[in-house]
């Protein structure tokens, strides 16, 4: 939550001393100053919907890890 009210759901991209960076679930990424933040919390669940893979074959499931492996940048 920021100081301002606002409430931002996202994954972590980076953090320095002054600017913490959520990539919100549109893709886009959102800058926040250290300085505005009010509170942050990890949440315990996945921002994937629920059951969003229950549909899938098991050779569907392999190539979207396959796909998804081979289209991330190394860390």
């Amino acid at each position: 939550m920021t100081k301002d009210g606002r409430t931002l759901d996202g994954f972590k991209v980076d953090e320095d001393n002054k600017v913490f960076v959520l990539r919100g679930i549109d893709g886009q990424n959102n800058v926040i100053p250290l300085d505005q933040i009010k509170a942050r919390k990890v949440s315990p669940k996945s921002l994937m919907p629920e059951g969003l893979l229950d549909a899938l074959t098991d050779q569907e499931l392999k190539d979207l890890f396959a796909f998804l492996k081979s289209t991330t940048p190394p860390m």
